[in-house]
């Protein structure tokens, strides 16, 4: 590598670091204000239409800063991109903990933050609808054990995010 590619790699993780914190930070606001969790939208219960605009905004950084430095991306570039989309899983889910973290002087909740994760992604309620799409409204109904399986297409999602962003300043398409 390059020594002077760091400082240009750190600029451009820096400002993917950025937009992933205030992107995260807007979803909470959002969450907050609204009770509506745009990272949990899905489509067909399958397609997660949210992971995917919520993991574009936080990959904005590094999608918008490499045309400005002028720099291609590589493997680092690549696998950064997926720690930080995955990660974006776990920051919106654990916004909510975190949020009243910071409103009650960092004290510690009587839950971990792994056990409210679990009860999270288990409890989340769903709501299937049987009929035409003007029919009565459905049910909501939790999710049980069946929520972790529900993270497997998020997960795809995320992970196609990493590969766009990536592709977008690759040298290639080889991962190299």
């Amino acid at each position: 590598m390059n020594p002077s590619a760091l400082p240009i790699r750190l600029k451009h993780w820096g400002a993917c670091c950025a937009s992933f914190l205030l992107t995260l930070v807007i979803h909470q606001l959002i969450l907050a204000k609204t009770g509506l969790s745009i990272f949990s939208f899905q489509v067909y219960a399958f397609i997660p239409v949210g992971a995917a605009v919520v993991g574009l905004c936080a990959v904005s950084g590094y999608i918008l800063s490499p045309r400005r430095l002028q720099r291609e991306g590589d493997r680092i570039d690549f696998a950064f991109l997926i720690l930080l989309c995955l990660s974006v899983q776990f920051g919106a889910e654990m916004g909510s903990y975190l949020a009243w973290m910071f409103s009650h002087g960092m004290a510690l909740p009587d839950i971990s933050p792994g056990r409210y994760f679990a009860l999270k992604i288990t409890n989340a309620e769903y709501a299937f609808s049987d009929g035409p799409p003007h029919g009565l409204p459905a049910t909501p109904v939790k999710t049980g054990q069946f929520g972790w399986f529900l993270l497997l297409p998020r997960f795809a999602f995320l992970l196609a995010v990493a590969k766009v962003a990536w592709s977008t300043h690759a040298r290639d398409q080889s991962y190299t």
